[in-house]
């Protein structure tokens, strides 16, 4: 979908039989769910979501950008996401130690040891 039409506004695709096209939630993790919950997965755990006011990690020329991001917009879609997972039964948690995402309440923190036990 464009990039006007934003999973934290119009919801989480993946949950019905029908795929609509994919909502940005401004992080490529949180927009793939969307795709991970249409193919049927109904835990989904992420592991180290790069969420920082700083840069972006794969910035080709000069590694970490220093231009700090907004990143509210992806807290709002990641707990969009988490609403519309339990609202269907399904489970979205964060893996990641002092992540943002976590931090901040937008996806429940889980420690990695406890998801492998």
């Amino acid at each position: 979908a464009p990039d006007e039409l934003q999973m934290r506004w119009e919801g989480f695709q993946g949950l019905g039989d029908t795929l609509a096209p994919l909502l940005t939630a401004w992080a490529s993790p949180l927009t793939f769910a969307q795709l991970a919950a249409w193919f049927g997965y109904t835990e989904l755990y992420y592991l180290g979501v790069d969420t920082t006011q700083q840069g972006q990690a794969w910035a080709p020329k000069t590694g970490r950008t220093m231009q700090p991001r907004a990143i509210h917009s992806i807290l709002e879609c990641a707990d969009r996401a988490r609403m519309e997972m339990e609202r269907a039964g399904r489970t979205i948690v964060d893996c990641t130690p002092g992540g943002l995402i976590n931090q901040e309440g937008a996806l429940p923190y889980m420690p990695l040891e406890e998801v492998l036990a």
